[in-house]
């Protein structure tokens, strides 16, 4: 058995096909990957979160206290189902074991020959010191990030939010709402901090960007992409990858909905359509276009 972490990182960003990838790589005959997506093992060391069984349950509000019941829901049930004892021991541990890096990489155990990696998009937010602290333990770890166009990304987020989370409508979807929501998840919507702070310590070919809009085009040459740069056998069922793994919420953007994330994405747009020329990608350029057409 390997034991010693990931190989991979997933580090975001949200509603950007983190959860259509885990699906899929957990398909791979050499990829073993946790029964649970997202670890939040640094997310929470950056966030100094009081990571105790009991200090989560007796939250009286938050989205900790939110994100830990509904996994714990989720978890019973897929254990209740499957009989899974390998399972079910995995998510004893994950819930109920003190959080260290023995904690951690124990997660990670796979049979020789298999793959594991981390899936978590809450890591995008990670401060410099706090990646140091990942690049000292796994130097050669090697990281995905995943970028949707700024201002459809940031759109899904607000109806998850929102009208998922609080059963709200899309009418009541407003410019309060909006801000109150930069405000609390500023940098998850800062593209150029999350690349600018992994890079620091990761190398260039040891961090690859997946872009969105080549997954919804082309789910075959996406994954492929990943799969060589991951050096995992690249056996998968061609028709199953356009398969949707975790639909959103329904629901168009207004367009003064539209118009206030044009203008708060603007500048992280313009940041993309420079660092990606370099790969000749085109997606930034075209999601430039419409914000700058929406402005105007």
């Amino acid at each position: 058995m390997n034991g010693k972490g990931p190989i991979f990182m997933c580090i975001g960003a949200q509603k950007a096909g983190t959860t259509w990838l885990y699906a899929n790589l957990a398909k791979l005959p050499d990829v073993a990957l946790p029964p649970l997506k997202e670890i939040h093992y640094f997310d929470e060391i950056y966030r100094k979160v009081n990571t105790s069984f009991f200090a989560r349950v007796s939250a009286q509000e938050g989205m900790n206290k939110w994100w830990w019941k509904e996994k714990l829901n989720v978890s019973y049930r897929r254990v209740a189902k499957s009989k899974n004892i390998a399972h079910a021991r995995w998510y004893l541990r994950y819930f109920f074991s003190p959080r260290n890096f023995n904690w951690y990489e124990r997660l990670f155990k796979t049979p020789a020959g298999k793959i594991s990696g981390d899936i978590t998009p809450d890591y995008c937010i990670l401060d410099k010191e706090t990646i140091q602290f990942i690049h000292e333990r796994y130097p050669q770890l090697k990281i995905i990030y995943l970028i949707r166009n700024p201002v459809d990304r940031a759109w899904s987020a607000l109806k998850m939010r929102y009208m998922q989370r609080r059963a709200m409508h899309i009418g009541d979807i407003n410019e309060k709402l909006v801000e109150d929501y930069y405000q609390e998840f500023h940098e998850f919507n800062d593209i150029e901090r999350t690349i600018d702070n992994w890079t620091y310590h990761y190398p260039r070919e040891q961090f690859y960007i997946g872009f969105y809009d080549e997954l919804v085009e082309d789910p075959v040459t996406f994954l492929d992409n990943i799969l060589i740069y991951l050096g995992v056998g690249r056996a998968f069922d061609h028709e199953k990858l356009r398969q949707k793994v975790f639909k959103g919420v329904a629901g168009k953007m207004p367009a003064d909905i539209k118009l206030l994330l044009s203008r708060k994405s603007i500048d992280q747009i313009r940041f993309l359509k420079q660092y990606s020329s370099r790969f000749n990608v085109k997606y930034p350029e075209k999601w430039l276009v419409e914000a700058q057409r929406t402005i105007s």
